[in-house]
C-alpha cells in the first residue's frame, strides 16, 4: 500500500509540472519590470540602441521565470499538505493493521501455547506408557531368551541320542545285511540242491532199470544156482565165480537206498520252504495294514497342520492391521510437519513485513516517536514469540526424538517376537521330526528284530534238520553194515558147509530166503516209515544250532563223502544272542529316559503358562487403577519435569499469567485426555482379555499335539 501512495504521488507532482509548463504567458507581474527599467537606462546610456531589443525579449523572459517560481511554490506547499493528509492516513491504516495483525498474533500464539503444553502432556504421558511397555518387553524377551536356550539345551540332547540311535541302526542294518547274504547263500544252495535232485532222479531212473536188470539176473542166477546145486560136487568152481557175480551186484544196488532218502530230504526243504512263503505273504498284509493305519495318522496330521496355518494366517491379517494403522499415524505426523512449515512461511513472511516497516520508518520522519513505541512493543512480542517458537521447536525435536526411539524399540520388539515365533516353530518342528524320525528307527528295529528272530528260528530248523539227516544216514549205513557182515558171514558159512558131500535142497531154500530176506531189509531201511521213525528218535536228541555235532567215519567211502559234503554246506556262522539281548535292553532304558523328558517339559510349558496368566492379571490390574499411575514414576523424572518448567516459560510453570478462561480451557482439554484414556483403557483390557484367551487356546493346542506326538 505505501508503494502504491508514493507512485501516486510522483504522478500528480510531473502532472502539475506539465501543466504549470503549459500555462498562458500573459499574467506576469510588473514589480520586477520597474528594477529592470533602471537598469536599461543606466545600459542605454553606455551600450549602443541596437542592444536595445535584445534587452527588451531578456526582461520578458526574466518576467516569466519569475511567475513560474511563484507558481511552482504554491504548488509545493499544496503538495506537502496533501503529502501529510495522506502520511497521516497511512499511519493510521498502518497502526490499526499492526494492532490488528499483533492481536492475531497474540491470540494464535497463545493457542499454539496451550496446543504445546497438551501436547507435552500428553508426550510425557505417552513416553511413562512406553517406557512401561517397554520393561514389560524386556521382561517377556529375557523369559523368551531362557526358554530358547533350554530348548537348544534340549535340542543337542535330542540330538545326541539321535546319533546314538543312528549309529545302533547302522550296525543293526550291516547284520540285517549280513543275514540277507546268509539267506541268499541259502538260496544259491536250494538251487543247487534242486540240481541235484533232478541229477538224482535221472540216476535213479538209470539205477531202478539197472536194478530190473539185477532182478532178472538173480531169477536167472537162482534158476542157475539150482542146477549147480545139483552139480556142486562136480563144478565148485564155478560156484565161486557166480558168487563173486552175486556180490557186484549187490554193491551196484547200495546207493539205490540213500538216493531214495536225499530225495525225500529236498521234498520236505520244499515244503518247508513253501510255509516260508506263505508266511512271508502273510506278513506282507500285515505291513500292508499298517501302513494303512500310518496314513490315515498322517492325514490326522496334515489336517492339524493345516488348522495352525489358519491361525497363523490370521494373526498375520492382525499384524498387517496394525502396520496400516501405523502407516496412517505416520501420514498424520507428516501433515503435521507441512503445517510446521507452512507456519515456519508465514513466520519468514512476517521478518519480511517487518523490514518494509522499518522502511516505512525511516520515510516517516515525524512520527518518530509513535513509530518507537510501536517499535518497542514489537521488538518485545517477536522476542516472545522467538522464544516461544525455540522452545516449540526443542519441544517438537524431543517429541521427534522420542517417537523415533519409540518406533524403533517397537521395531526391535516386533522382530524379536517374530525371531522368536520363528525359533519356536523351528523348534517344535525339530522337535517333531525328531520324534518321527525316533519312531521309525523304532519301528525299524522292531521289524529288525523281528526278522532276526525269524532268520534264527529258520537257521535252527535248518541245522536241525541237516542233523536228523545225518542221523538217518548214519543209522542207514550202520544197518547196511549190519546186513553186508550177516550175508558175508553166510557166505563163508554156505562155502564152509560145501564139501564133497551134498547138502539137501532145504539148506539151500534156507539160504536163499535169507538173501532174500535181506534184500527185504534193504528196502525196508529205505522206505518213508523208517525215515519217520528216525526222526522221532532223533528229535529227541539237543540241537544247538552254534556247535554241530561231529559225523561219524565208517569203512565205506562213499557214504562218508556224501556226509561230508553236507556238513560243509550247512555250517553256519555263529550269532551272539546276548549281545542282542543288551541292545535291546539299552533301547528300552533310552525309551524310558526319553518319556522322562517329555513329561518334565509338559510340566514346564504348564508352569510358563500359569506364569503368563498371572502376569496377565497384573498387567490388566495396572492399567484399570489409573489413579496410582503417577505414584509409580521415579523422583528423577519428576526433577527433570521441574527444570522444564523452569527453563520454559509456559502457563504451567508461571502462576502469574493463569486467568479463569485459561483455567477452564485447560481443564475441558485435560477431561478430553482423560476420557480419551479411559477409551483407550477399556480397548487396552478388551485385547488383553481376547489375548488370554488365544494363548489359552494355543497352550491347549500344544498339548494335544504334543500328547499325539507322545
Amino acid at each position: 500500500m505505501s508503494q502504491q501512495n508514493e507512485v501516486s504521488n510522483d504522478q500528480d507532482i510531473n502532472l502539475n509540472a506539465l501543466d504549470l509548463a503549459n500555462e498562458p504567458k500573459d499574467c506576469i507581474d510588473e514589480h520586477p519590470i520597474n528594477k529592470t527599467s533602471s537598469s536599461t537606462s543606466i545600459c542605454s546610456s553606455t551600450k549602443n540602441n541596437e542592444y536595445e531589443g535584445e534587452i527588451n525579449r531578456l526582461k520578458d523572459l526574466i518576467r516569466q521565470k519569475e511567475l513560474d517560481h511563484s507558481q511552482l511554490e504554491a504548488r509545493l506547499i499544496e503538495i506537502e499538505q496533501h503529502s501529510k493528509q495522506e502520511m497521516e492516513i497511512l499511519n493510521s491504516n498502518l497502526n490499526q493493521k499492526l494492532e490488528e495483525s499483533i492481536k492475531k498474533i497474540l491470540a494464535d500464539s497463545q493457542k499454539d501455547k496451550n496446543s504445546m503444553v497438551m501436547k507435552y502432556v500428553e508426550g510425557e504421558r505417552k513416553c511413562i506408557d512406553l517406557n512401561k511397555t517397554i520393561q514389560i518387553q524386556q521382561s517377556k524377551m529375557n523369559d523368551m531368551l531362557k526358554e530358547k536356550q533350554h530348548l537348544l539345551d534340549k535340542i543337542e540332547k535330542s540330538k545326541l541320542e539321535y546319533e546314538k540311535l543312528s549309529r545302533d541302526n547302522d550296525a543293526k542294518l550291516k547284520d540285517s545285511l549280513e543275514k540277507k547274504k546268509e539267506i541268499e547263500k541259502l538260496r544259491e544252495k536250494i538251487v543247487i540242491n534242486d540240481a541235484k535232485e533232478s541229477a538224482s532222479g535221472i540216476k535213479l531212473k538209470i539205477e531202478i532199470d539197472a536194478h530190473l536188470q539185477t532182478k532178472h539176473l538173480v531169477e536167472e542166477l537162482k534158476i542157475k544156482i539150482k542146477n549147480l546145486e545139483e552139480n556142486l560136487n562136480s563144478i565148485p568152481q564155478v560156484e565161486s565165480e557166480k558168487s563173486q557175480e552175486n556180490n557186484n551186484n549187490q554193491e551196484n544196488l547200495r546207493p539205490i537206498s540213500p538216493i531214495n532218502s536225499e530225495s525225500e530230504i529236498l521234498k520236505k526243504e520244499l515244503t518247508l520252504l513253501k510255509s516260508q512263503i506263505k508266511e512271508m505273504f502273510e506278513e506282507r498284509t500285515v505291513l500292508r495294514e499298517k501302513v494303512k493305519q500310518y496314513e490315515i495318522d498322517k492325514n490326522s496330521l496334515e489336517n492339524s497342520i493345516s488348522k495352525y496355518k489358519e491361525t497363523l494366517q490370521a494373526q498375520k491379517n492382525l499384524n498387517k492391521d496394525m502396520f496400516n494403522e501405523n502407516l496412517q499415524l505416520r501420514e498424520h505426523q507428516e501433515t503435521w510437519t507441512k503445517d510446521m512449515e507452512e507456519k515456519k512461511e508465514m513466520e519468514h513472511k512476517l521478518i519480511l513485513y517487518k523490514t518494509e516497516i522499518s522502511e516505512l520508518e525511516q520515510e516517516m520522519a515525524l512520527n518518530k516517536n509513535k513509530q518507537n513505541e510501536l517499535l518497542a512493543f514489537t521488538s518485545k512480542l517477536t522476542e516472545k514469540n522467538t522464544l516461544l517458537q525455540s522452545e516449540n521447536s526443542i519441544l517438537s525435536e524431543k517429541l521427534d526424538s522420542l517417537q523415533t526411539n519409540l518406533d524403533k524399540a517397537n521395531s526391535i520388539l516386533v522382530n524379536s517376537n517374530e525371531h522368536l515365533k520363528s525359533e519356536i516353530e523351528k523348534l517344535t518342528n525339530d522337535l517333531s521330526e525328531i520324534q518321527t524320525q525316533n519312531e521309525q528307527l523304532k519301528r525299524e528295529n522292531d521289524e529288525k528284530t523281528s526278522q532276526l528272530s525269524e532268520l534264527s528260528i529258520k537257521l535252527s530248523d535248518v541245522q536241525d534238520e541237516n542233523v536228523s539227516l545225518k542221523k538217518k544216514h548214519a543209522a542207514n549205513i550202520k544197518d547196511l553194515t549190519r546186513q553186508l557182515q550177516v550175508l558175508q558171514k553166510k557166505q563163508i558159512q554156505s562155502t564152509m558147509t560145501t564139501p564133497t558131500t551134498s547138502i539137501p535142497e532145504n539148506s539151500t531154500q534156507m539160504s536163499s530166503q535169507n538173501s532174500s530176506s535181506s534184500i527185504h531189509k534193504i528196502s525196508r531201511t529205505s522206505s518213508i516209515n523208517s525215515l519217520n521213525l528216525l526222526e522221532d528218535d532223533t528229535r529227541s536228541i539237543d540241537s544247538s544250532f552254534f556247535n554241530p555235532p561231529p559225523t561219524p567215519n565208517f569203512n565205506n567211502e562213499v557214504i562218508c563223502g556224501g556226509t561230508n559234503t553236507i556238513h560243509d554246506d550247512v555250517y553256519i556262522v555263529d550269532v551272539d544272542k546276548q549281545k542282542i539281548i543288551d541292545k535291546i535292553v539299552k533301547l528300552q532304558k533310552t525309551l524310558a529316559k526319553r518319556n522322562e523328558k517329555i513329561d518334565f517339559l509338559q510340566e514346564h510349558v504348564n508352569q510358563l503358562t500359569n506364569d503368563l496368566k498371572k502376569k496377565t492379571k497384573i498387567i490388566q490390574s495396572f492399567a484399570m487403577s489409573g489413579d496410582d499411575v503417577s505414584s509409580f514414576t521415579s523422583e528423577e523424572h519428576d526433577m527433570v519435569k521441574r527444570e522444564l518448567s523452569r527453563k520454559t516459560s509456559n502457563l504451567m510453570g508461571n502462576d502469574n499469567h493463569m486467568t479463569m478462561e485459561l483455567c477452564l480451557e485447560i481443564n475441558r482439554k485435560l477431561q478430553a485426555l482423560l476420557e480419551d484414556t479411559l477409551i483407550k483403557n477399556l480397548t487396552l483390557k478388551e485385547s488383553l482379555d481376547t489375548l488370554g484367551r488365544e494363548i489359552a487356546n494355543l497352550s491347549k493346542e500344544n498339548r494335544e499335539l504334543k500328547m499325539k506326538f507322545t
